[in-house]
């Protein structure tokens, strides 16, 4: 049975397939949508802590097991937030490629990945690794963004109560504009039968066949099959 690695657990290589992500949001959101592709099985997901923790997760934690020269495919995935994608894609690199280790792998590889050629492989080494910058790989945002756009397609009505509710807590001094991503998908949470309190719980019952998700799904394919 697949089972998800979080920041509190004591960290083991339990797959060949590593995706790293920010938290546990994006653990619960990228396991139901790898169930989906069926790639849950064999993909392990971790939790580094936040988009700021990529360097010092890989550093002391992934390199140091010895079943890393097993890895044969290993992926990042960080919101893009305020900065574009290019810089958010850099920041990964350059965490990587700033790790003094000599059995770092992925220093070579991970240069050649790009925005536009977000996966390579190395045929030498037999190691594929891909960078993913959400929501699309080219806007600033965040996963929340790309769930919004699902979530305004799929349930128009609902998205409609969620931009009356922003401006109705505007008129009252609120200022929405800070974090309103974040904003309308508490916002939105509230509204599901089943209270959850996370948007990585909430999107268990999303279509992931849905275009929204098309370039996400197409990049777990590229780096993992």
């Amino acid at each position: 049975m697949y089972k998800k690695t979080d920041r509190n657990t004591p960290f083991s290589i339990e797959r060949k397939k590593l995706l790293l992500v920010e938290g546990m949001d994006e653990v619960y959101f990228f396991d139901k949508l790898l169930e989906k592709i069926d790639l849950q099985e064999q993909v392990q997901c971790v939790d580094v802590g936040g988009k700021d923790k990529f360097k010092n997760y890989f550093e002391t934690q992934i390199l140091l097991p010895a079943d890393f020269l097993d890895v044969t495919n290993i992926a990042f995935i960080r919101d893009a937030d305020n900065c574009d994608a290019i810089n958010a894609l850099n920041s990964i690199k350059n965490a990587i490629n700033s790790i003094n280790k000599k059995e770092n792998r992925l220093k070579n590889i991970i240069s050649n990945c790009s925005i536009q050629n977000n996966v390579y492989r190395e045929e030498d080494s037999k190691l594929t690794c891909g960078i993913f910058i959400m929501p699309n790989n080219k806007d600033k945002g965040m996963l929340e963004d790309l769930c919004l756009k699902y979530i305004e397609k799929n349930t128009p009505s609902i998205y409609n109560c969620i931009n009356l509710f922003m401006d109705s807590i505007e008129k009252v001094g609120i200022d929405t504009n800070r974090h309103l991503s974040k904003r309308k998908m508490l916002a939105f949470l509230a509204t599901k039968d089943k209270i959850v309190y996370s948007l990585g719980l909430a999107a268990q019952d999303f279509n992931f066949n849905d275009d929204c998700f098309y370039q996400i799904r197409d990049f777990l394919l590229k780096v993992f099959s």
